[in-house]
């Protein structure tokens, strides 16, 4: 089969970027009773199959369009992990505090854990890997940086739509925005996506434990 043409690759990840967030938001309210609640409490009470569902629409696109550029790669050279000497900082602060605070119940850290990990494997593969390479198609690499973490942290906001708190939703859009530049510079100083896969899953799970 022929692979399809470059000019359809930043047209092609932008609907997907639309219709990942419809599932992503709009499946978390019909999976949950509809109403408005905590983002905490969306992961903490079971599995979010909002998110499996939008994993699910990044594989079927990803196979369909045949990209095999998204970096589902090991690190390369694995010297590159150094970069992480800083960022672990955070993760360990965070792994730290429940020695203060006490963890949640096993069930709540499973549920907690495995929603975390479909985060983490969602939002890197939607932005770090189909946005970014699309965008890259069509622009220089900044332009297509800053516009892949703009774009991140836009969709935060509509965290409203499931929130109900518009303050919240744009302290989390404007971190997300500058979360989504340290990940997008994994990425691009490790050649790995699975890289900013596993820091933003446990960024999150330090997180919401």
């Amino acid at each position: 089969m022929s692979t399809p043409p470059n000019s359809l690759r930043l047209p092609v990840a932008l609907l997907t970027y639309v219709g990942w967030t419809l599932v992503t938001l709009f499946g978390m309210r019909w999976a949950s009773d509809g109403s408005k609640k905590p983002l905490v409490e969306t992961l903490t009470h079971g599995l979010s199959w909002n998110l499996v569902m939008a994993v699910g629409v990044l594989a079927f696109v990803t196979l369909a369009m045949r990209w095999r550029d998204l970096k589902f790669v090991a690190p390369r050279p694995a010297s590159s992990l150094l970069i992480l000497w800083f960022p672990a900082l955070y993760l360990l602060a965070f792994a730290l505090l429940p020695a203060f605070f006490g963890l949640p119940p096993a069930a709540t850290m499973l549920f907690i854990a495995l929603n975390t990990a479909l985060v983490g494997l969602s939002e890197e593969w939607m932005f770090r890997g189909v946005l970014f390479q699309g965008l890259r198609s069509r622009l220089a690499m900044w332009p297509a940086i800053l516009l892949t973490s703009l774009l991140f942290g836009a969709v935060h906001i509509l965290n409203v739509i499931v929130t109900g708190h518009l303050g919240e939703a744009i302290v989390q859009a404007v971190a997300a925005f500058m979360s989504g530049m340290l990940l997008i510079a994994l990425l691009i100083r490790t050649g790995s996506i699975w890289v900013p896969i596993v820091y933003h899953a446990l960024w999150d799970l330090g997180t919401f434990v």
